[in-house]
């Protein structure tokens, strides 16, 4: 046991430099590989906004201050970190999440602070966390396909359909939301799952009202990288009603979020359903690719490259 605890001290400093540069590598193929694909000729430079773009980036840092907030309010109910702490985290997290198929890895990267003993109820703080921000985005992004639908594709009966079958939906996300202690509570009661009750015990403990924080964070959290996008979008020469860039914004992030995606897949699949649901009001496709490009690299790109240095130079706890 000694010289394992020796071998890990010694090996454990080259560790993270190693990590941080392989996402750092991934990075630099990745967006290489996207820029590549862009025509910069095609593109009128001097008619881009660069004041919107410029807000943009700064509100990266509210986007991901306010994912910092979400769990850690989850997180201060077991061990308590100053914001700093649980911003690196988050951003840790955001760079090993780079690696791995759907960012899991961002679970494991998020542990840097934490104790041992504590490590568990925060991979469940992450998950929590990250299912209440996936649920905003299904609710609003399921509004926002149905009326780009009402708009591009189907008749009036097929989006008023749609619309039902919606309500029906986010009703049951919002039962499932602020009732989901009681129906934990109501499973693992069933003899047959009694088994599973330590592993929720933690999550039933939590406070409605902390609950209510961590959704309503996520909602704040969605609308800020919503205006991201959208100043992005009205930062070139484009003419649409603010309506139909919303939801056509929503829409992107309801399909992304739907499909696994692991890095590479993800640019590819974030190119092509640009491609799709942009171009029905944005002719050039270099526009939007760069559109694409802009907003993966301010919201993933930037933020991985932060948390990969932060990775290679914080190695104390």
């Amino acid at each position: 046991m000694y010289r394992l605890t020796k071998l890990y001290k010694i090996c454990l400093p080259s560790i993270f430099p190693l990590v941080g540069l392989t996402i750092a590598c991934v990075i630099y193929f990745q967006l290489s590989e996207r820029l590549s694909a862009i025509d910069f000729n095609k593109l009128e430079v001097s008619s881009i906004n660069l004041f919107f773009i410029l807000i943009s980036i700064i509100l990266m840092l509210v986007n991901w201050s306010l994912e910092a907030y979400k769990w850690g309010a989850l997180v201060d109910r077991f061990q308590s970190l100053s914001f700093s702490k649980k911003l690196i985290s988050v951003l840790m997290g955001l760079s090993i999440g780079f690696l791995t198929p759907n960012r899991i890895g961002d679970y494991a990267g998020r542990l840097r602070f934490i104790s041992p003993s504590n490590r568990m109820q925060s991979i469940h703080a992450s998950f929590v966390a990250s299912v209440y921000q996936t649920a905003v985005t299904l609710l609003v992004g399921g509004v926002g396909l149905a009326y780009w639908l009402d708009q591009e594709i189907l008749s009036t009966h097929q989006v008023s359909l749609i619309y039902l079958i919606l309500l029906i939906i986010s009703l049951g996300f919002v039962l499932l939301l602020f009732r989901m202690k009681w129906i934990i509570s109501q499973i693992i009661g069933l003899r047959f799952l009694s088994y599973f009750a330590d592993r929720f015990r933690w999550f039933l403990s939590i406070e409605r009202k902390v609950l209510q924080r961590v959704f309503f964070l996520a909602l704040l959290r969605y609308c800020v990288f919503m205006l991201q996008y959208y100043l992005i979008i009205i930062s070139f020469p484009i003419e649409s009603s603010f309506i139909l860039v919303i939801s056509s914004i929503s829409t992107i992030y309801l399909i992304t979020t739907i499909v696994p995606t692991s890095t590479v897949s993800d640019i590819i699949l974030r190119g092509a359903i640009s491609l799709v649901i942009l171009g029905t009001f944005i002719e050039s496709e270099e526009i939007i690719l760069v559109i694409t490009a802009l907003v993966w690299c301010i919201n993933l790109v930037l933020p991985s490259l932060i948390g990969t240095t932060l990775i290679i130079f914080n190695r104390d706890k």
